[in-house]
């Protein structure tokens, strides 16, 4: 999964973890993955930066989602 972080804010924001979770049709959570897609490097207000999340295909799968689920 492949995708980008933006801040928004007015601050700049260094170790953005993202969460990447698998899921099955009833909801059902099959797999997740973290990652940083900054570290301890600024991303400054309106910057922006490519992340890519590696997980593992489970079968039954059919959504596929992500979230910020942490930062400085």
């Amino acid at each position: 999964m492949t995708g980008f972080v933006k801040n928004i804010d007015d601050y700049s924001h260094s170790f953005i973890e993202l969460k990447g979770v698998l899921k099955d049709s009833q909801g059902n959570v099959l797999n997740t993955e973290t990652t940083y897609a900054v570290g301890n490097e600024q991303l400054q207000p309106n910057e922006r930066k490519d992340y890519e999340i590696m997980m593992q295909t489970v079968e039954g799968s059919s959504d596929c989602s992500y979230s910020i689920s942490n930062f400085d």
